[in-house]
């Protein structure tokens, strides 16, 4: 899992004296070897900006639980608008009959225009089904991502050295080893959180600078949010059949 800034290779775990190092057997690279604790230590500060206060927590779990209400009442307004529009449909292949039948139109005219009428029915039925069933995928990745957000901090360190390395593949992308220290580079939407940090603003009050960091919960919830959105449209196309090559 850690790879050297000099030759891409993978490093080799070896014990020593009771501890454990890991090393690049290249001879042409600089790069001799990296403590374990060294490794822990840069996980330990990459992920210590995840963590969440238990404000921050709430917070994001009450904005969550918003959108999902928000994406439900999206549904049943697009349902009850669908609802209109069967309703519109049926009402003029009603009056179409009435007009057939009371020789007001011709047969071919009656059959072109039930026909039309009868494809925009079974269009909006599947609106309308598609539309009920709807497609959660988006909101449970938002869920799925908060909850894996809130246990970072706390589980790292906690388990066995096997479910340590599962959560370091789950958050990491690569853990590069320079020849002082250790770049740990996290998967989306976990990198861009670790990268928010609070943005202080004030201004000068009697010779002193106030400072009053801002909420992270905005950014965080938004990051959330669009990675969610990217999952459940990776997912989608990744369902979609392949095109063919002509």
């Amino acid at each position: 899992m850690l790879t050297c800034a000099g030759c891409s290779y993978g490093l080799s775990g070896e014990r020593q004296k009771g501890h454990i190092y890991y090393r690049c057997h290249t001879r042409s690279c600089p790069i001799t070897g990296v403590g374990e604790d060294a490794i822990h230590g840069a996980l330990w500060s990459r992920l210590f900006p995840l963590e969440l206060s238990v404000a921050e927590a709430a917070e994001l779990e009450d904005q969550i639980a918003q959108a999902g209400g928000e994406l439900a009442q999206s549904r049943d307004e697009l349902v009850h608008a669908l609802d209109l529009k069967l309703k519109s449909v049926e009402s003029r292949l009603a009056r179409l009959t009435d007009a057939y039948l009371d020789e007001a139109v011709d047969r071919a005219i009656f059959e072109q225009k039930k026909l039309s009428l009868l494809l925009e029915r079974k269009s909006l039925e599947d609106q309308r089904r598609l539309a009920i069933q709807g497609d959660p995928r988006e909101i449970n990745n938002l869920r799925d991502n908060f909850e894996l957000l809130k246990m970072v901090p706390l589980t790292y360190g906690l388990g066995n050295p096997d479910e340590n390395r599962e959560i370091v593949k789950t958050l990491t992308s690569d853990l590069l080893v320079q020849p002082k220290n250790v770049v740990v580079k996290l998967h989306s939407p976990f990198e861009e959180i670790a990268n928010i940090g609070f943005v202080r603003s004030g201004g000068a009050l009697r010779r002193r600078l106030r400072t009053v960091p801002r909420s992270r919960v905005p950014r965080i919830f938004r990051i959330l949010t669009r990675h969610a959105a990217e999952q459940a449209k990776e997912a989608e196309c990744a369902e979609c059949p392949a095109s063919l090559a002509v």
